[in-house]
């Protein structure tokens, strides 16, 4: 799957579910927390492998992954698949975990070709 072949109105949906969740009263969950609960504890099979240019790539639902850059050094970020849908969410320096963001323009060819499973996914 192309990275910029991915709908683009995915981000946009995900978040309209969670604001009439909200505002029915169903969750009383952050957008992040909501994604998590969502899409964070379904069994996935194996990986999903995607492209950017002509680097094919594979990320592996709730995996831990790397990647290094010279310009920001190593980053951890774990992986949540939404179907097909890659959301990204990088790991901070102190362990804090940061907001889901799209992959679109995330990372850099170099950067991808970095990346590494760090965590295999739990079961």
């Amino acid at each position: 799957m192309e990275i910029e072949r991915l709908p683009r109105g995915v981000p946009q949906r995900l978040y309209e579910c969670w604001s009439l969740a909200r505002a029915s009263g169903t969750t009383q969950m952050d957008c992040d927390g909501w994604l998590e609960g969502q899409f964070g504890r379904q069994m996935l099979p194996g990986a999903r492998y995607y492209r950017q240019g002509s680097l094919v790539f594979k990320l592996r639902h709730r995996g831990l992954y790397s990647v290094e850059s010279r310009a920001r050094g190593g980053r951890n970020f774990r992986c949540l698949l939404a179907g097909n849908y890659p959301l990204i969410s990088f790991v901070g320096t102190s362990g804090a975990i940061l907001p889901w963001l799209t992959i679109h323009g995330l990372f850099s060819i170099d950067e991808i070709a970095t990346l590494r499973l760090v965590e295999e996914p739990l079961p």
